[in-house]
Order: C-alpha cells, then sequence, then structure tokens
C-alpha cells in the first residue's frame, strides 16, 4: 500500500507530530505558568514529567484497540481523549487541575506516535521501513522546536493559555485531515480485546530480547530531547535572560541538527549497516555533549553552548534513533503490539529521566550535561549488550 504518497504524507507528518507538540509547546511559558499558579519551577516541570508518564502508558492500550477496530478507529479514540486533556488544561484553576489535564492530554495524544509507527509496520519492512520511518521521524524531530518557536510567540503575545487554544484547533485539524487516511489493519481480530489475549500477546513482545534493547536505545535517544524541553527554559530564560520568544526561535537551532540526522539515516539505509549506523549516532552525539559539559563546567553558559551543542547532539541522536526503530519493529510479527512495546519503553525513559531532571537534581545549568553525559554511557553499554546478543544469536 502506497502509505507515504500525496497528502497521506502531510497527514502522517502531522499524526507523528501531535504528541511532540502537546508535549512541548508550552514549555516557554513553564516560568509564566510557575508565576501564575504561585508554585516553583520544579512544581511547574511536573507538568512536563506527568505528560510523559501518560504519553508512555498511553503506548500499551491502543495495540489491542487498533488490533480489534482497525487504525483509523483507534486515532479518533486518542484524539477525542487528548481533546478532552486540553479543554481542562485551558479552564483549570489550579496546577494541580492542569496537572490532571496534562496527563488525560498525553494518553489521548499517545495515539499519534503509536498509530503511525503500527501503519509503517504494516506497509512496510527492512530497508524499506528505515527509510519510511527516517522519513516520517523528519517531523518528529522538526516538531519540537516548531512547537517550541511557536509557544514562545504565542506565550510573549497572548499568555500561556493561548498555547492550548492552539492545541485544540490542532486536534480538531488533525481529526478532519485523518478522514482521508486508508485502513492499513490485514484483518480484525475479535478476541483482540480479551484481557487474556492481551496478557499473552505483550507477554510474548516483552520477552523479546532485540525489541527491548532498541527500545531502550529509542528511550534513551528520546530522553535527550525532552531533557532539554524541560530544563533548556530555565537556563536560556532564567539564566541567561533570553525573553520566551527569542528562547524559541533559537530552539529551531537544534531542530536542523534532528532534520540533518533523519536525511543521514535516509540516505545510508541499506548502506551502512544497523548496527554501525547507531555506532556512528553515538559518536556524533558525544562530541556534541562534549561541546555543552566542557564550557558549562568552566561557567561559560552561554546560548551558543547550549544551542549549537544541542543541534550536533541531534544529528547523531536521529541517526540513532531511525535505525533502532527499525530495527527493532522489525523483530516483531504483530507490529501493533510490537510498535506499543517499542513506544512504552521509549517514552518510560523519557518520563523517568525528565522527573528525575526537574525534581531531584539542583536547578543549576552543568546538570544538563552531566544528564547528557550518563545517558552517553548507558548507550555505549547498551550497543555492546546488542553487539553480544547479535553474535550469540548468529551462533
Amino acid at each position: 500500500m502506497a502509505l507515504l504518497q500525496g497528502p497521506r504524507i502531510l497527514i502522517l507528518l502531522m499524526l507523528i507530530s501531535f504528541p511532540a507538540v502537546s508535549a512541548v509547546l508550552f514549555t516557554p511559558a513553564l516560568p509564566q505558568l510557575a508565576h501564575y499558579f504561585g508554585v516553583t519551577d520544579s512544581v511547574a516541570g511536573i507538568t512536563m514529567s506527568i505528560f510523559l508518564v501518560g504519553y508512555s502508558i498511553g503506548q500499551l492500550p491502543y495495540a489491542p484497540i487498533a488490533n480489534r477496530y482497525g487504525r483509523k478507529k483507534t486515532i479518533y479514540i486518542g484524539l477525542s481523549l487528548s481533546l478532552v486533556g486540553t479543554l481542562l488544561c485551558w479552564f483549570a484553576p489550579t496546577i494541580g487541575w492542569l496537572i490532571v489535564g496534562r496527563f488525560l492530554q498525553s494518553l489521548g495524544s499517545a495515539v499519534g506516535l503509536q498509530i503511525t509507527f503500527t501503519m509503517i509496520g504494516d506497509c512496510h519492512v527492512g530497508a524499506q521501513a528505515t527509510k519510511a520511518i527516517s522519513f516520517i521521524m523528519l517531523a518528529f524531530a522538526i516538531a519540537p522546536g516548531l512547537g517550541v518557536a511557536v509557544g514562545g510567540f504565542l506565550t510573549d503575545s497572548f499568555g500561556w493559555k493561548s498555547c492550548f487554544v492552539f492545541l485544540t484547533v490542532y486536534t480538531f485539524l488533525l481529526a478532519l485531515l485523518c478522514l482521508s487516511l486508508p485502513e492499513t489493519a490485514p484483518r480484525f481480530d475479535k478476541e483482540a480485546l480479551r484481557l487474556s489475549k492481551i496478557g499473552r500477546e505483550y507477554a510474548r513482545q516483552f520477552s523479546n530480547p532485540s525489541l527491548i534493547l532498541h527500545g531502550l536505545f529509542v528511550g534513551l535517544g528520546t530522553s535527550l530531547i525532552y531533557v532539554f524541553a524541560t530544563e533548556a527554559p530555565h537556563i536560556a530564560i532564567s539564566r541567561i535572560g533570553l525573553s520566551p520568544s527569542l528562547y524559541g526561535l533559537l530552539n529551531l537551532i537544534p531542530l536542523t541538527g534532528l532534520a540533518l540526522g533523519q536525511l543521514i539515516a535516509s540516505r545510508f539505509a541499506g548502506i551502512v549497516s544497523v548496527r554501525r549506523s547507531m555506532l556512528l549516532g553515538i559518536s556524533i552525539l558525544t562530541l556534541g555533549m562534549l561541546m555543552m559539559l566542557i564550557p558549562f563546567s568552566f561557567g561559560f553558559v552561554l546560548s551558543w553552548a547550549l544551542f549549537a551543542s544541542q543541534a550536533i547532539v541531534m544529528v547523531g541522536n536521529s541517526w540513532m534513533f531511525s535505525n533502532a526503530s527499525s530495527e527493532g519493529l522489525s523483530t516483531s510479527t504483530d507490529k501493533a503490539h510490537g510498535a506499543a512495546v517499542l513506544q512504552f519503553i521509549n517514552m518510560s525513559f523519557a518520563a523517568f529521566s525528565t522527573y528525575f531532571v526537574s525534581s531531584w537534581l539542583p536547578q543549576t545549568a552543568l546538570a544538563l550535561p552531566l544528564v547528557y553525559l550518563v545517558i552517553v554511557l548507558l548507550l555505549i553499554i547498551l550497543w555492546l549488550m546488542l553487539k553480544k546478543h547479535h553474535s550469540a544469536s548468529a551462533k
């Protein structure tokens, strides 16, 4: 099925971007949000970490729903739930209600990532899948930067609530566009929602070591995006003194790295092996991490050290991410459940990393590159584990 042709491309780009935009659009407003509700920056940061918790949990229920009712109906279930959460955020009287709204919003918007990967898995395999994911991931790469830029403009011009007005319009527009998507489910499984079958399917996926290891890879890669989205506003706005709108514009710099990494991944898919591509990605993002860590360690907390280094990190991260995602998904015969487990692990890591950084680490600029250093070390360990696993499987 020609999934990536014509207007369908734009729709899938918007669909996979939906959760990322929902997550980060209002991050330039975090300092304003904290002042509005009279809470600390750490409490305001919970609105990001709780979103990622719901985002990760939300990956799991959509797989059996998609197998039972099809991919398209599942999209509308998720969009409806996200709309309820967005409206609750818009009219939230307290920070507590805003946090509840963000959780509901995240559970619903999770459908965008999960179903997009499932539909690609339905229609593409092997190097073709890597190229498809690389292309679609361009939107996933660009969406956070554009979302932050739009959020910065809205916050400066109209206040933090305008971010949720924008998301309401986005949800309605996406629902209208998704009407033209094809149904890619190979069949509808009437037994898919039986608890015993759900348990068996997920037990089978979670016992797949290759899927789990690749899920951990993409989770650490996603952590680099969302930890930056959570911590960078405080560094740039509160420490360096940038306005929310200028911060939003400068945040477009890292997305160029993400886009470049996706183009590299697409260009070399099928030419450079998956494991070698992942190692090259780790090497590049290590260089970017050092470009941030060294000046920050000596007290030079400057805009270029924050944004230019993040762009280098994202080149390597996106190259690694595309290969790890396609390779992990290829090991699962049930694409819906395989994609669900892959993205559950992915977003769980991102949620934990964001919560840990915002709640437990001191609010200093150096905390960001130090977390990056830990992530790089974990990626190297995982790569060695994958190499050992593949060597054992080949015997």
